[in-house]
C-alpha cells in the first residue's frame, strides 16, 4: 500500500555544553492510505552539534489503537 504520514510534535531539548543535545517529545500523527488515522506519538533523540550540516537521530513510537510501530531516522540538515 502506498500512503502518507505526517506528524506534528512539540519537543524538549536538554540543553548542555557538550556536542551532543538529547530531546523527547510527543505529537499525533497522521497517516492516509485509504482510510485517514490520527495517533500519538512518542519522540527521542539527539541533536548532534558542532558538525559541518545539522545531524539528528531519532526513534518514534507510534501509538495507533491496537499496535506499536516504531520508526527509527537519522536527517542531515541543509542549513548550519
Amino acid at each position: 500500500d502506498n500512503g502518507l504520514y505526517v506528524s506534528g510534535n512539540g519537543l524538549y531539548h536538554f540543553d548542555n555544553d557538550s556536542k551532543v543535545d538529547p530531546f523527547v517529545g510527543a505529537g499525533l500523527g497522521i497517516a492516509v492510505s485509504g482510510d485517514t488515522d490520527a495517533f500519538p506519538q512518542i519522540v527521542g533523540g539527539l541533536d548532534f552539534k558542532r558538525t559541518r550540516r545539522p545531524v539528528r537521530a531519532e526513534v518514534r513510537f507510534l501509538l495507533p489503537e491496537g499496535s506499536t510501530t516504531t520508526v527509527l531516522a537519522v536527517s542531515i540538515g541543509l542549513g548550519r
